[in-house]
């Protein structure tokens, strides 16, 4: 297969999701997509940090019902001073993020639903916030960090 027909075919699934994630949020929390280009330089390096097991979470959760975990990011969102739109990586190619209105309560669980999967990564709107949650065989972790690479540490709530 040429890289021409697989780089078709790859934009060809990433437009069915597109409209498959589109059709299946809320309107009140659907806010669009960004277009490519819009990752931090440091969104890469943050993530793969992340992903080692030797970094600690900077929260952890008890897994539950999926309500109750949504609940959880909500707060961890609004605990670590997210303001405006949340930004939702999906990792499409021409568009990147999925923009999210957090006003309303309820709205991780509905984003969760749409991609299908646990694992979430949110950037705040002005790109200096992250927040990583993942889904372990028992727990859910949270890491945080901000643009420079150095986590944002505050008193931690027991959710």
């Amino acid at each position: 297969m040429s890289d021409a027909l697989r780089t078709r075919l790859r934009r060809e699934r990433e437009t069915r999701e597109r409209s498959r994630i589109e059709g299946s949020l809320p309107g009140a929390v659907f806010r669009g997509f960004t277009e490519a280009g819009g990752t931090p330089p440091w969104f890469d390096a943050e993530t793969a940090r992340f992903r080692r097991t030797a970094t600690p979470p900077d929260h952890s959760t008890a897994k539950q019902c999926p309500d109750a975990v949504g609940a959880w990011i909500e707060g961890l969102v609004e605990q670590r001073g997210f303001t405006g739109t949340v930004l939702v990586h999906v990792g499409f190619d021409a568009h990147t993020w999925l923009r999210c209105d957090r006003s309303r309560s309820g709205w991780a669980r509905a984003v969760r639903d749409a991609l299908g999967r646990w694992d979430l990564a949110l950037l705040s709107s002005d790109g200096e916030l992250l927040l990583v949650v993942s889904e372990e065989e028992y727990a859910c972790l949270a890491f945080v960090s901000t643009g420079t690479g150095r986590e944002r540490r505050c008193e931690r709530k027991p959710w």
